[in-house]
């Protein structure tokens, strides 16, 4: 809801804008369209694009590790019939250090099960940010194993 009350107001701000300048009636209401569906959909779907494309950045460079489910929670979100949770993790690094970590994800309903309280799970923890966690996806030996390929290249200066 609150991301359509910012589009309206920044598509009201345009045609009050393109009004006063002395713009015509067709930009104004070209503008006024094009601005609140542009914010409206980012908003919408822009975080649901970032986190696929984080998971797939993290899953292609991160290290695998255990983590045990400590809580997890519906936060009302739902996208194609899949819910939206969020877990607290206990991740279980490499050399016995443990983290805490929050993650949020889509699951099937038929896959909550295996995200309840004390159950173990296979996740990704960044490199580079060892905060970021995502699930292990289902073709992360292929994404780890091109990933080495492309360092490989760049390494031997065959890509830039």
């Amino acid at each position: 809801m609150k991301v359509f009350f910012m589009a309206l107001a920044l598509a009201i701000f345009w045609g009050v804008v393109a009004t006063y300048f002395g713009g015509s009636d067709k930009t104004v209401i070209y503008g006024v369209t094009a601005i609140f569906l542009v914010v409206l959909l980012g908003g919408l779907f822009g975080g649901v694009v970032y986190r696929m494309w984080n998971g797939i950045s993290v899953n292609l460079n991160g290290e695998l590790c255990q983590a045990t489910v400590r809580s997890v929670e519906t936060t009302g979100y739902w996208l194609n019939n899949k819910p939206e949770i969020r877990m607290r993790l206990l991740v279980h690094g490499q050399g016995g250090a443990s983290s805490e970590a929050t993650l949020k994800v889509y699951i099937d309903l038929a896959d909550l099960p295996k995200y309840q309280p004390e159950k173990t799970i296979e996740v990704v923890r960044s490199r580079e940010k060892p905060e970021k966690v995502v699930l292990k996806e289902e073709n992360f030996d292929e994404l780890q194993q091109r990933y080495r390929q492309e360092k490989e290249k760049k390494m031997a200066g065959l890509v830039k």
